[in-house]
């Protein structure tokens, strides 16, 4: 579509600016600076996190928003830092579109990192559960990937590091971390060119970016307009002003609630505005939340047009359909309330957490794969020396290796992964299904992430390949089953993905590198670096900083710090997971709709529906994130730019207004990560 096409002239300015060809060009990467990057942002990230109040550290973190969109603050932080630095005479004359570029990727991903530093990660269950002492609980999980109970509980208090007893456990969740992110790093590298270079997916979070990125550095040969720039400093008092009213909403309980905020739906959702039972709007089955971020609405306004409309129509289809099954007798005692209007998504008659949140993902990613076949082949091809050797050259130019490498790193990764799995105690069946199960659910995921800039909310779906192989749990429960059914819930919802870093983070980087037109080769280089070098610094951060302060007095899940461990999958919740039988016809129903709307879209470009909308109306995004009525709101604002100005309006008047006010929201969220840590940590 039109309004995803960017403008390059000022891509090529800034590569004029460097007396650089765009066909060919060679930079030097400031390792130094990059380091320092990987290095800091997941420790300071970790610090935020851990210290923060809980609630509060969702939306005020330098790590990832929640629960809203997967939205990482770190590179604004560096962006802006970069801005100030860039006032100096020294710095000023060394800044340019490259530089902040690999700045942004570094930056990207290493946030991207901090995400499992929260609720729900394995590592906080499993050093947990030994400072519990539960003799059943610990008989489940792997010796190597945790201390001994006095460590734990030296972590759990304050203490000295018994580094004898870490090390071990820290180079377990390091090779845990290292080989699907090497398997999802090679998918990256594999679709790159099919989804960057031809499809020109968007990646909102990096176009909002670009945005600031583009202030930061004002290029010689096309400085920006005074209609854009006045424009993106409007967005950015808007932006900044509302989000500080959120956040001494937050911060004080004697500032009004102008916002009708406080309560949300409850710890992290302050930011959503939940039905309440009893209420004129509790009588709409399905209606549980809207959600209430004042960045959502700009943010959605950088997403194609197509996937805004069926994010909100799908989901007035859904309310109807709801309000017919009620009437016809299903979801008896419905009070209203976000987790009751999420008995939609499970109970019949649609089970739409079978349908959208299982069978849609697997269908995304299958029929994603269909429709890319000519060129997958392709890429065996010249990874087999298949093509002619110019044909070859042509299209690995730009990679970031060639394609035998790239294959060979996703063939490395995934039984790589399998065999980890496999020494955790998974049967070669069970280990097996882990990456399948990592790729599958990341690469739609992925699909999401780079259209309407979200992902698929809900730890359900991700146990539906172990529900295949364990119909129900074994009597008693096994140490494969509850690994197994751990890891693939944990990965895919919030607070809990490790492996966000090389997917969201990794397409992210790439987009950035054609903007400003980067070493794709060097981009890999860096994705590699952090793929080694964060789950060392986040975990040996988390040990260090409990060691310091003990976890007991953090915002690590509220005041238990086994919060999420693996116990809590039990027979009866097993069975219905993702949803009550009989769920697989569900399943491959929604295989089969988000199959027939994919090819129907990519053949017939005047088809106006898609998958991504469908998804994102029909699962948790809506029920519980709330996010139907900013991709209306922002499909409203869109469509009437375009109708009324036309493109040249919406990339210099929109696209500046809404990424300085989500600019100015991200700065807001970075002030209020360091006074939240003021107001609620340092007195206490």
């Amino acid at each position: 579509m039109k309004e995803n096409v960017k403008n390059d002239s000022t891509c090529v300015a800034f590569l004029k600016d460097l007396e650089t060809s765009t066909a060919e060009f060679k930079e030097r990467v400031p390792w130094v600076a990059v380091l320092a990057i990987i290095i800091l942002i997941p420790i300071f990230g970790t610090y935020v996190v851990m210290i923060g109040k809980a609630g509060l550290k969702y939306w005020t973190s330098i790590g990832e928003i929640q629960p809203v969109v997967p939205f990482v603050v770190g590179p604004f932080l560096i962006l802006f830092l970069s801005w100030i630095f860039g006032k100096v005479g020294y710095f000023q004359k060394r800044m340019n579109p490259r530089l902040l570029g690999y700045f942004y990727v570094a930056a990207i991903s290493a946030t991207w990192a901090i995400v499992g530093v929260d609720a729900g990660n394995e590592f906080n269950a499993f050093v947990g559960t030994q400072m519990v002492g539960n003799e059943i609980t610990q008989a489940y999980i792997p010796s190597f990937m945790m201390p001994s109970k006095a460590a734990a509980e030296l972590l759990w208090t304050g203490g000295p590091i018994p580094l004898g007893e870490w090390i071990p456990v820290l180079a377990s969740y390091w090779v845990l971390y290292l080989m699907p992110s090497l398997m999802l790093l090679g998918m990256v590298a594999l679709f790159r060119r099919r989804w960057i270079d031809v499809e020109r997916v968007p990646f909102p979070t990096t176009m909002v970016a670009y945005e600031v990125l583009k202030r930061v550095h004002v290029s010689t040969s096309e400085k920006p307009t005074k209609g854009r720039t006045s424009f993106f400093l409007i967005g950015l008092i808007i932006g900044s002003i509302v989000q500080f009213l959120y956040l001494c909403i937050q911060l004080f309980p004697w500032f009004p609630d102008i916002f009708a905020l406080r309560g949300g739906c409850g710890s992290g959702c302050a930011l959503i505005w939940a039905v309440t039972p009893g209420t004129i709007w509790s009588g709409i089955i399905g209606l549980g939340t809207v959600n209430m971020w004042p960045g959502v609405v700009p943010f959605f306004y950088f997403i194609p047009l197509s996937v805004l409309f069926n994010s909100w129509f799908w989901y007035i289809v859904f309310l109807i359909l709801a309000q017919v099954a009620y009437m016809m007798g299903y979801y008896t005692g419905f009070a209203g309330g976000p987790w009751d209007a999420s008995r939609v998504l499970s109970e019949a008659p649609y089970r739409f957490m079978a349908v959208s949140e299982v069978g849609g993902m697997i269908g995304l990613t299958i029929f994603t794969i269909w429709l890319s076949r000519s060129y997958l082949i392709e890429t065996l091809k010249a990874a087999f020396g298949q093509l002619p050797k110019e044909t070859k050259e042509n299209i690995e130019r730009n990679e970031a290796m060639p394609y035998s490498l790239i294959w060979l790193l996703v063939i490395l990764g995934f039984f790589g992964t399998t065999a980890f799995f496999m020494v955790m105690g998974l049967g070669i069946a069970a280990a097996l299904i882990m990456p399948i199960t990592f790729f599958v659910f990341l690469f739609a995921d992925s699909r999401l992430y780079g259209l309407s800039g979200g992902y698929m909310r809900g730890w359900n779906h991700g146990e539906a390949f172990y529900r295949l192989l364990w119909p129900a749990a074994p009597d008693p429960m096994t140490k494969e089953f509850v690994v197994s059914t751990y890891f693939s819930q944990r990965e895919f919802d919030l607070g809990s993905g490790r492996l966000w870093s090389p997917t969201y983070g990794a397409f992210d980087s790439y987009r950035m590198s054609d903007i400003v037109k980067l070493s794709n080769r060097n981009v890999f280089k860096i994705l590699l670096l952090i793929a080694l070098i964060s789950p060392i610094t986040v975990y040996s951060s988390e040990v260090l900083f409990g060691s310091i302060y003990g976890l007991s007095r953090t915002g690590i899940c509220g005041s238990n710090y086994t919060c999420g461990a693996p116990w809590g999958t039990s027979a009866s919740s097993w069975i219905t997971l993702p949803s009550a039988e009989p769920w697989i016809p569900y399943m491959l129903a929604g295989i089969v709709i988000v199959g027939v709307l994919s090819i129907l879209r990519a053949r017939y470009i005047w088809f106006p529906f898609e998958p991504i909308g469908f998804l994102n109306a029909t699962s948790f995004n809506s029920t519980i994130s709330g996010l139907w009525l900013p991709f209306l709101i922002a499909w409203v604002l869109k469509t009437l730019t375009l109708r009324i100005g036309g493109s040249k309006a919406y990339e210099n008047y929109g696209l500046p207004l809404a990424g300085g006010a989500v600019a100015g929201c991200m700065a807001i969220t970075i002030l209020g990560a360091s006074l939240g840590i003021i107001r609620f940590y340092v007195p206490f």
